[in-house]
């Protein structure tokens, strides 16, 4: 037999009306909660990191001569599949650096220079793979972004302002460290290389960094409607000691001697030179230089 429900008096109406309606103003309120935690609070955080990146400057975040840093990528399962050489020191005013990469399908160097303030400079990358070939300039100068893409279909170019939370190219690294060992998310704002720039503006996007304890931070992020997620862990010094992809498992891990990068990609070898590792060139390429603009 199918039940039926007693009609209500108009009071017990009314009543009921009142609570639905409280309800429905607590689920906004949580609602708008979660938006203002997962934005305004990572943001004070990330205002907070930038402020004290230009007020320290990056000599006192950066080693104070020329450093290299090797990583071998591998594979969940144990391959090796890339490597990573990254090379930072000091420049006239402030410091530059250098990072080589090779990926699964190709290869990518990025160039950068920063002054003392990380509040000018310029970034390039060439990223050459079985796919396509692109070339990717930034300069950030007076508060303002400019951004050229030169692909194999054409070239792009923009420029706008920079958000207060833009995170100049060359400190992601500082401003992850800083936020591994604080206690609350910080966010900032990044141009990811191959996202096209759409209406004469560079596209800026939206990163977000999660403490998780004993030097390990997760990085958040969307490009082109995909999300990323990496995981970092920083040792004392402020140096990258490893970084996975959780989706793939793949995990970078730094190495001590350039010759065990070698040793696993053996058909590589002609791009490493000893033992001055810094004056390492692929044969045939040139070599970039960005000079910071006066």
């Amino acid at each position: 037999m199918v039940g039926y429900a007693p009609a209500l008096s108009p009071r017990r109406s009314a009543l009921v009306a009142v609570i639905m309606f409280v309800l429905l103003l607590a689920c906004v309120a949580a609602a708008g909660w979660l938006v203002w935690a997962r934005t305004t609070v990572p943001d004070d955080r990330g205002r907070e990191i930038l402020a004290e990146i230009r007020e320290r400057g990056l000599g006192a975040l950066l080693p104070d001569e020329p450093t290299v840093r090797w990583y071998i990528g591998r594979t969940k399962n144990g391959e090796a599949f890339g490597w990573i050489r990254e090379v930072i020191e000091p420049a006239e005013d402030g410091f530059r650096g250098k990072t080589d990469r090779r990926l699964h399908n190709g290869y990518i160097e990025t160039e950068w220079s920063l002054n003392a303030a990380a509040e000018r400079g310029a970034y390039l990358s060439r990223l050459r793979t079985r796919d396509g070939a692109q070339d990717v300039k930034i300069v950030l100068e007076g508060g303002r972004v400019a951004i050229t893409r030169d692909l194999l279909r054409g070239s792009e170019a923009g420029r706008g302002e920079a958000p207060g939370m833009y995170l100049p190219e060359g400190t992601s690294d500082i401003a992850g460290y800083l936020a591994a060992r604080g206690e609350r998310p910080a966010g900032f704002y990044m141009i990811a290389d191959e996202v096209p720039v759409a209406g004469g503006e560079p596209y800026f996007t939206r990163v977000t960094m999660h403490p998780l304890g004993e030097g390990r931070l997760l990085v958040e992020y969307a490009v082109l409607g995909r999300e990323s997620r990496t995981e970092y862990r920083y040792d004392d010094t402020g140096a990258v000691e490893t970084f996975t992809y959780p989706k793939s498992g793949d995990t970078y891990t730094r190495v001590d001697d350039p010759r065990k990068v070698a040793a696993e990609f053996p058909g590589d070898d002609a791009m490493f030179a000893f033992p001055e590792t810094r004056q390492m060139r692929r044969p045939g390429r040139r070599v970039i230089r960005i000079p910071l603009e006066r």
